[in-house]
């Protein structure tokens, strides 16, 4: 069994920001696979189970805000026994530009504090990470959470789809061919 985690923070205040770039990439999983979101208070996440070709998958979106995403995915983790290999987290990333995916595993937090989180939360490092990319501007906090413009919603959009489908590949054919398919991949052209 694979958990997908879509990392963001609740709210619509934050629904169009940079910072829930895995928020959208879930949306996307969840539409792709007919998955029934619902509100779960023991993971303090909003999950869905479903199958991906033969493979169930438990998608998540953590409802603790960004900074402790941990919380709920230990908590999943260890409900579902799932191993840490079989954790797949979609996150933004500032250090690419706007619309690059890359795919990453038993990688660092990169700074990243919803990133780190988890790692601290569940002692390694040993997950795949899908980023994001969304660029970067001087003040970081200010710029992943401020309102998107409507070509910068169109791109993510398009990266979240992106993401979603690298994460489908992940799941059914694994992470060296889903990176060597996705890694440097750009969704500029929308």
């Amino acid at each position: 069994m694979h958990a997908i985690v879509g990392l963001g923070n609740p709210g619509e205040k934050y629904a169009n920001t940079f910072h829930n770039a895995g928020f959208w990439a879930l949306d996307a999983l969840g539409s792709a696979f007919y998955a029934k979101f619902s509100s779960n208070s023991s993971f303090n996440a909003i999950i869905a189970v479903c199958f991906i070709e033969n493979h169930k998958v438990v998608l998540a979106k953590p409802t603790t805000y960004m900074n402790l995403s941990g919380t709920a995915v230990g908590a999943l983790l260890q409900f579902y026994k799932i191993s840490v290999e079989d954790l797949i987290v979609i996150r933004d990333d500032i250090d690419m530009d706007l619309g690059k995916i890359k795919l990453k595993q038993n990688s660092s937090s990169g700074g990243h504090k919803g990133v780190q989180s988890i790692i601290d939360a569940i002692g390694s490092k040993a997950f795949i990470q899908v980023k994001i990319g969304v660029g970067r501007q001087d003040n970081v906090s200010d710029f992943v959470l401020k309102k998107l413009s409507d070509q910068e919603k169109k791109i993510l959009a398009k990266s979240a789809e992106i993401a979603a489908e690298a994460s489908v590949q992940i799941v059914t054919v694994g992470f060296e061919k889903a990176a060597n398919n996705y890694n440097n991949k750009v969704a500029l052209d929308v």
